[in-house]
């Protein structure tokens, strides 16, 4: 019968939307089938559950640490779901790793292979590394404003070949402005991707074009036909060029806008854009996509039926003098509107006003406003607060480590209760050390934000009617997320909207004067001092 050995599991979530999901339990039951297959018997799993849960100062990993510390608890494994649960840089997971290698204890990770042997300690190394890039690469993502820029219309990085590269980064300068035309490069770039557009150039007939124009003196550039292949292959590139900017960061950070509309003078139009695409792809899946679009019914997908609240689908049809007519109609067996049509004018007339009355007013988003930065800068000033507290307990630390080698060295501690000192004090050390690390609050022009979005959300209506089919129907997902009921009888109802029109109608009794536009927020975000000061006058 094999023998089991003693170990502990630790799991971790860093935000509340974690906490109330199953990211916890996931990791939990990870854990028990790692124990299991490797032959540990789990003593206790220490959790630490997101800051709402009031675990910032990494409780459960403290404890963790000072139980495998006790001897007489005989723990031999220490488990974790995936290394970066530990920290979340490579200093602070091996400062750990050495308090766990002190007692003998075996870091084990139930998603990844790391061990004992020179394989296993370059794996760890890389995995711990991977995790400190990971969060390094999206606290630059998020610093100096890029997303924001890009919502602005502004490309913050060197634009393609046909604009000017202003070399703000050599400056130490912010990109606040579009990228201006090349007065050469841009008409030459223009000439040949339109060429290709058209079908009047082929690859190598682009670059012979490059080459008579001066395309490497200008730019320093080697015209060649992979250059070619990369501009016409590249979504962002191709897309600048046709006045659009597209967030490279959207699906890997669940954001909802995939692109922006430019601020810079566009190179091609969008038609010439999609003209390239279909050469690229052999005149076929793009077709296909545009035609599964269907422009003359942008509501399909979001229209329900009022019976039976399934989506309607559209019809079209031909009268006998020729003229076509276009209906949103309801197919499904046994409801009993099914193939009652309604003329898709009539609808979107009717969708265009139901936008119009549930859209926020310049009142309550000033309100919104007010209370998002409040909160925000709350938040701020406690993680501020944090961090600077975490310095100085690090520092208190480190002067308790040097006292403790005094008093061994003058012989008024032994050898072992100077280790079991420093042990315990170095556990204390690495929960500091994480946690002030963790505090640094990656910097985000949330104003500039809000501002952009001010003009979106308080003209629904106009904005919808301006939108590509497309585009609208992207929209339409946005403030409908599950859809809206239509009767041809009365008009759109009630429907789930998104977080934004909920908050408006879960604030009662607001009332908004020019003296100011704050009321009590109560039942949509905990109160803070400062919108607490500004209701108390009122």
């Amino acid at each position: 019968m094999t023998t089991l050995i003693n170990g502990i599991g630790y799991i971790r979530v860093s935000s509340d939307e974690q906490v109330k999901g199953t990211s916890l339990e996931m990791q939990e039951d990870k854990l028990r089938n790692c124990a299991r297959s490797e032959g540990i018997n789990i003593a206790m799993i220490f959790r630490d559950e997101g800051e709402s849960a009031k675990t910032k100062d990494r409780a459960g990993l403290l404890n963790a640490l000072n139980y495998c510390q006790d001897k007489n608890n005989n723990i031999q494994a220490f488990l974790v779901y995936k290394v970066d649960r530990l920290a979340r840089n490579t200093e602070d997971h091996f400062f750990v790793r050495s308090l766990l290698s002190k007692n003998k204890i075996r870091l084990i990770s139930a998603t990844e292979n790391i061990g004992d042997s020179p394989q296993d300690k370059l794996m760890e190394l890389m995995l711990a590394g991977f995790a400190e890039f990971d969060n390094a690469i999206r606290k630059q993502r998020c610093s100096g404003g890029m997303h924001s820029r890009l919502k602005q219309g502004i490309w913050p990085w060197k634009p393609p070949a046909g604009y000017i590269c202003a070399h703000h980064k050599k400056k130490d300068e912010k990109k606040n402005v579009p990228d201006e035309p090349h007065p050469q490069v841009f008409t030459l770039m223009q000439r040949v991707v339109r060429g290709y557009a058209i079908g009047t150039l082929n690859q190598i007939e682009m670059v012979q074009e490059l080459e008579r124009g001066n395309f490497y003196t200008l730019t320093g550039i080697k015209p060649t036909s992979k250059y070619i292949s990369d501009v016409l292959n590249g979504n962002s590139t191709l897309k600048f060029y046709a006045g659009t900017l597209r967030n490279p960061w959207a699906k890997e950070l669940d954001l909802s806008d995939l692109e922006y509309e430019g601020k810079h003078q566009p190179m091609i139009t969008g038609k010439e854009y999609r003209m390239i695409k279909e050469r690229r792809a052999g005149n076929k899946s793009l077709v296909k996509k545009e035609y599964r679009g269907n422009t003359a019914f942008p509501l399909t997908g979001t229209m329900l039926c009022c019976e039976c609240g399934r989506k309607v689908t559209h019809s079209k049809h031909k009268k006998t003098n020729g003229k076509e007519y276009f209906h949103y109609i309801c197919y499904t067996v046994g409801c009993s509107m099914k193939g009652k049509g309604l003329a898709n004018e009539r609808a979107e007339e009717k969708f265009a006003e139901k936008l119009k009355e549930v859209q926020l007013t310049p009142q309550f988003f000033q309100f919104f406003k007010e209370v998002l930065l409040d909160v925000w800068t709350t938040r701020k000033y406690r993680m501020e607060g944090t961090a600077t507290v975490n310095a100085s307990k690090l520092k208190t630390l480190e002067e308790q480590k040097n006292k403790v080698a005094e008093a061994f060295e003058e012989g008024i501690y032994d050898r072992g209760m100077y280790k079991e000192r420093i042990l315990k004090i170095d556990n204390e050390i690495a929960i500091h050390r994480i946690n002030k690390s963790e505090a640094n609050i990656d910097r985000y022009d949330l104003e500039a934000n809000i501002n952009h979005a001010q003009h979106l959300i308080t003209s629904l209506d106009t904005l919808w009617i301006a939108f590509s089919p497309e585009y609208k129907k992207k929209f339409q997902q946005l403030v409908f997320p599950i859809g809206i009921t239509y009767d041809r009888k009365t008009t759109f109802g009630t429907a789930e909207m998104s977080l934004i029109f909920k908050a408006k109608t879960m604030i009662s009794g607001a009332c908004f004067n020019s003296k100011s536009d704050l009321v009590d927020p109560s039942g949509f975000e905990p109160l803070t001092s400062g919108v607490q000061n500004q209701c108390s006058t009122k």
